[in-house]
């Protein structure tokens, strides 16, 4: 790795906590319920046999997300989704780190 490589890397290093937090703040603001202590889980299992947990707000009920176990994917409402897309473009891979950060979990996609 030459230097020009191994600054890119710690700048995004020190910038990922700073997007994680930023990711943190928007959803507190916009979705309250969307925590690990506020929000209502209800699950089931897929067809082959992998636990989905859907997080809903507790307050309104509204559906927020799907965790798929089998798949490791955290599927947002598309509100949502598109939501942080617009904040943050490409950089979906902030919402997963805050999700399992967030819920103690192992998400590696993030959908709608």
């Amino acid at each position: 790795m030459n230097l020009q490589e191994h600054i890119r890397k710690i700048l995004k290093e020190e910038n990922a906590d700073k997007m994680i937090k930023l990711v943190a703040k928007y959803l507190k603001f916009m979705y309250p319920g969307f925590n690990e202590k506020d929000v209502d889980v209800d699950e089931y299992e897929d067809k082959r046999g992998f636990p989905v947990v859907i997080f809903i707000d507790s307050e309104n009920g509204i559906y927020l997300a799907k965790y798929h176990y089998g798949t490791k994917e955290l599927q947002l409402s598309s509100a949502i989704f598109n939501e942080l897309e617009g904040l943050l473009n490409d950089d979906m891979e902030y919402v997963i780190d805050w999700f399992n950060n967030e819920f103690g979990e192992d998400a590696e996609y993030v959908t709608f």
